[in-house]
Parts: structure tokens; sequence; C-alpha cells
């Protein structure tokens, strides 16, 4: 069920809902470079261009905060040598956008996914999960609930 917004709040929905790419990436590279450059020495590829951003936005009960899942897909080239081609890194992960500040906060990696191919044109594909935190033991601590999708498209 999707709440009945006054018209009043349409364009303010229209903004917020229209995430800025460099704000999420800038973010996210703050917390995770190291994992993804880790990832990309260790398999001898480096990125190229501009990646592309996949983000959803999702409403919580907190008025000043959003959810946000997102992919992160990121152009490679091959260091090596060997012949491969096509490579992409696509970056998973979460976190929140906090209206009030402006800014994307606890944003979470999931993982990275690399694939490419050897110089026969068989696919490889290597993936990074990454697990950090405090254990528990219990119930789980959730920090927000989410409501609904924001996407027009969801």
């Amino acid at each position: 069920m999707v709440p009945n917004f006054t018209p009043a709040l349409v364009p303010f929905l229209i903004l917020v809902t229209k995430i800025e790419d460099e704000k999420l990436l800038a973010a996210f590279l703050k917390v995770s470079s190291r994992y993804l450059d880790r990832t990309l020495e260790g398999a001898g590829f480096a990125t190229e261009g501009n990646p592309h951003i996949d983000a959803k936005l999702y409403g919580t009960e907190a008025a000043d905060r959003l959810y946000v899942k997102f992919d992160i897909t990121h152009q490679c080239s091959d260091l090596t040598g060997e012949g491969r081609t096509d490579g992409v890194l696509v970056s998973t992960g979460d976190g929140s956008y906090d209206m009030s500040k402006e800014e994307f906060v606890d944003l979470q990696n999931h993982g990275q996914k690399l694939t490419y191919n050897d110089k026969n044109g068989e696919q490889k594909v290597q993936n990074s999960v990454l697990v950090a935190g405090i254990g528990e033991f219990g119930h789980r601590s959730v920090h927000h609930t989410v409501r609904f999708s924001l996407d027009s498209e969801a």
C-alpha cells in the first residue's frame, strides 16, 4: 500500500528519488576502495571509464532517512597481456540516505563479481563476498523497516 501524498510533496519526492550517482559512488569508494583494489589487482584488471550505477530508493519509517540498494558496474581492461576481454566488475551494496545531511551513510559492500572472457572466449567468473560486522546471538538488530519503493518502475 502506497501512502496518499499531498500534491505539495510530489516535487520533493521526485527530487529525492533522483540519486546523485557521483555522491553515491564517492561514499561507496570511501568505505570499499581497498576491497575493490584488492579484487582487481589479484585478478590483473583495472577499471576504465565511468561506472554505471543502478540504485533503488525505499521509504522507511524514519522521515529523514531512505534505504538504498545498488549495483555499481565498472568496465575493466586486462593488465596481464593474456588476451582476456569483456571484463566487468559489479559491486553490490546497500545503505541509507540521510536527507537532513544530504549524504549516504551506513553503506555496506556485499561483494564483487568479476566476469571476463579468457583468450579462448570462455567466460570466467570470480566472486568476492564480504562478511564483516559484529557477531550477535539471538535476534538481529534492524535499523529501519522498508515501507515502499520510491521508484516508479518497482
